[in-house]
């Protein structure tokens, strides 16, 4: 039987596991040779090739501390005594990477990391003077007691051997800083994409604990509580947290060798400037706001729209007195950005979550909506009067953006005509892949009856998605994925691919100059080496057990994105 046969994928394609040996995995990326640039959260890069081989091309310090154990402790916190119960950085590494334009000549890239022992240091380009201030340590809540409480993530550029595949870390060309709450965790993003004026597109969370709000609206209006109020970063235009952001690269990369260019876009002919330049207490980088967790989007060349994928908070059903229950939510950026998608007074299609005094536990008015952008696709954890798009049935919610679907004229692994115009998003912790139509305005179509599944996870269909995190399309045509094939500290993070039922690669594709695996091998099973997985008997009940494992782990849907 087929793969394309199995329960759980749409025969009219297959899917195809190409490497098995990641440790938790968070993007990649796909040169026009057909190499697969992975990276994972603890600092590993890994190289896969057509023919099967992989190298580790890096181990980038980061800073990536781990709040259940594993392989960071939580005696590693910088303050030592001083880090409260629980310290962690539990989001740290690396979270974003994107090839240069000229990648194959060049061989430079770009990642999205947490410096080690950033705690305390100033970012550059610096915040905006009305931006969240640090948190006060007089209240004794946890804050630290001298210093601040944020480190940061730092955008740079490295430069890869083509030959070896092996990144040199000395060739780091610092870019680029955003502030990051390192003791209290999450949600700080780190998707990168081009843009089409060669202006690079960047997400980040809001920064903001999760722990605190009752899985409702964290707007704590505290002094002492800054950690606690998305308000403070997400709607805050002089915050870059819960925020699309807009650097201009090339202008930063030209002020290296004299006066440091800022990458503010509208400084050199021919770039556009941001949405809010003319505003003297915006961030100058903010090229939309009002997200809580946009960890993964899409982006449409043709059109210039983007397609955001956003985690909701935690609260299974609405509350009278705080609001409405978690939705996870796929949200569409115009051209030009300048959109407001409520978070966290709004959300889904714009239900409002009701004024609450943190220090009192007295509920208000319910926010205003007016002006916000709703999203286009809203769910719950279970089906619900609040969301209409019932077939994605109900369990844990991590919605993340993947990629839109132009369907190339050519390529041997390219999907079906069917798959063309179509935004191809995952959930992380359900593994699910669904796909949803581009209108040719580039607006999607948020129509519940449009909603098609791709390939649906779960512990009983064992050949099907298992945390996907990030995707891309190939020269080839065919979606590359890495799934997490576990929630946390995964080692068998895997690269997988979908592609047209019963296709096979073509050298062609990778410039013709390319070696391809025997898809024919069936019993090849992958290695250090790379490889195909074989379905060798047994192998799915490991995966069950593994992914079941995961499961009873999971006291609550986890905030990894």
């Amino acid at each position: 039987m087929s793969q394309a046969q199995q329960l759980g994928i749409d025969p009219a394609v297959e899917r195809e596991v190409l490497f098995n040996q990641l440790i938790t995995p968070t993007a990649l990326e796909v040169a026009p040779d057909g190499r697969a640039v992975v990276v994972s959260r603890e600092g590993q890069i890994t190289v896969w090739e057509q023919d099967g081989s992989t190298t580790r091309a890096a181990f980038l310090p980061v800073d990536a501390y781990d709040r259940q154990g594993g392989q960071f402790d939580e005696s590693a916190c910088p303050r030592g005594n001083e880090c409260p119960a629980g310290y962690n950085l539990a989001e740290g590494g690396i979270h974003g990477i994107l090839l240069a334009p000229d990648f194959m000549t060049s061989g430079e890239l770009y990642l999205y990391y947490t410096p080690v022992d950033s705690l305390g240091e100033d970012i550059w380009p610096p915040k905006m003077p009305n931006a969240r201030p640090h948190c006060d340590a007089s209240a004794g809540n946890g804050c630290p007691s001298s210093g601040n409480d944020e480190g940061k993530f730092r955008l740079s550029r490295f430069t890869m051997d083509l030959d070896t595949n092996i990144i040199d870390l000395e060739s780091e060309v610092e870019l680029f800083e955003n502030p990051a709450e390192w003791f209290y965790c999450c949600h700080y993003g780190g998707d990168l994409e081009w843009k089409n004026d060669g202006t690079l597109l960047m997400t980040t969370g809001d920064d903001t604990t999760s722990d605190h709000s009752g899985g409702y609206s964290p707007h704590d209006q505290r002094a002492d509580w800054t950690f606690n109020s998305a308000a403070l970063t997400s709607q805050n235009l002089a915050d870059r947290r819960g925020k699309v952001l807009r650097i201009d690269v090339e202008e930063l990369e030209s002020g290296l060798d004299g006066p440091l260019g800022d990458g503010v876009p509208g400084d050199r002919p021919g770039i556009d400037p941001n949405p809010f330049a003319d505003d003297p207490d915006a961030d100058p980088y903010v090229y939309a706001l009002g997200f809580r967790s946009n960890y993964r989007f899409a982006y449409n060349p043709s059109t210039d729209h983007l397609y955001v994928g956003t985690v909701g908070p935690d609260a299974r059903n609405p509350n009278p007195t705080r609001g409405p229950a978690a939705h996870d939510e796929i949200e569409v950026v115009p051209p030009g950005g300048g959109t407001n998608h409520g978070w966290p007074y709004c959300i889904a299609n714009n239900l409002p979550y009701n004024r609450y005094d943190f220090a009192t536990g007295t509920a208000g008015e319910p926010f205003s909506c007016a002006g916000m952008t709703p999203a286009t696709i809203y769910y719950t954890y279970a089906p619900s009067n609040t969301s209409p798009f019932v077939q994605m049935g109900q369990g844990s919610n991590t919605a993340v953006g993947g990629t839109a679907y132009f369907r190339p004229e050519t390529g041997a692994l390219r999907l079906p005509e069917t798959y063309d115009n179509q935004l191809l998003w995952m959930d992380h912790g359900r593994g699910q892949m669904w796909r949803s139509p581009i209108n040719a305005d580039g607006s999607l179509d948020g129509s519940p009856t449009s909603l098609l599944p791709v390939a649906m996870g779960g512990i009983y269909l064992v050949n099907t998605l298992s945390n996907p995190i990030d995707a891309t399309v190939g020269p080839d045509g065919a979606v590359y994925v890495v799934e997490g094939n576990g929630f946390w500290n995964s080692i068998a993070g895997r690269l997988t691919r979908i592609t047209c039922a019963g296709c096979t690669p073509d050298a062609a594709d990778y410039g013709g100059d390319v070696e391809v695996l025997d898809r024919t091998a069936e019993t090849l099973v992958a290695s250090v080496d790379g490889g195909i997985v074989d379905r060798l008997p047994g192998a799915g009940l490991l995966v069950v057990l593994t992914t079941t494992l995961a499961l009873v782990a999971w006291r609550r849907r986890g905030d990894v994105v």
